[in-house]
């Protein structure tokens, strides 16, 4: 008997897998990418040193929506943006650390460049240090994974911006005052104030 090897490396593209790996339905695939992105900023800050300033930006149009979070940290450098787009491996900051309502799950920004493929296709962009890191990952047959990965400039200096766009799903629309609840160090300004 012959046995086949596939690659895992698709499940981070699949709903399925997706819904297990972040513990929510796909219908709340949005609210998953704002919570874990805010995460991200308020840990970026405070890795920094900074009081936490952050941005939250939703854009929705002909069935489309553009989640968009920025920080005020050090800016993600290239080398960790290309590492996060190698599903073979797992990169976090919290693998050995974890806080209560934060980094739980450890490998969010692999999820969310996942989320627009699984729900049928949309691209991650992550600016930092003058670089736009524009990623949109593809499934290939056999579970193979393509990344198409551009790197271009840009004029954001100020730590990173994600901006994710997907198709339009519902979003709960309290996250910046849920946030500022639990996280009253925290500051929200828009992305044109950074």
């Amino acid at each position: 008997m012959e046995h086949l090897s596939i690659s895992r490396q698709s499940e981070y593209f699949t709903t399925k897998e997706l819904q297990l790996m972040t513990g929510r339905p796909q219908d709340q695939f949005a609210d998953v990418i704002v919570k874990e992105l805010l995460d991200n900023a308020i840990d970026a800050a405070e890795t920094k040193g900074v009081k936490p300033v952050a941005a939250l930006e939703i854009n929705e149009s002909d069935g489309r929506m553009q989640i968009i979070v920025a920080d005020n940290g050090k800016g993600m450098p290239s080398e960790l943006i290309r590492k996060i787009t190698d599903f073979n491996t797992r990169t976090s900051d919290k693998v050995a650390r974890r806080l209560p309502s934060r980094g739980a799950q450890g490998n969010a920004l692999k999820t969310i460049l996942g989320i627009p493929t699984a729900l049928g296709g949309g691209t991650v962009s992550i600016e930092a240090n003058h670089i736009k890191h524009v990623i949109q990952p593809k499934t290939l047959p056999g579970g193979v994974v393509e990344i198409e990965h551009d790197e271009l400039s840009s004029d954001w200096n100020i730590g990173t911006r994600i901006t994710v766009d997907m198709p339009s799903l519902e979003l709960n629309k309290d996250w910046q005052q849920a946030f500022e609840v639990f996280n009253p160090h925290l500051s929200f300004v828009k992305n044109e104030d950074f």
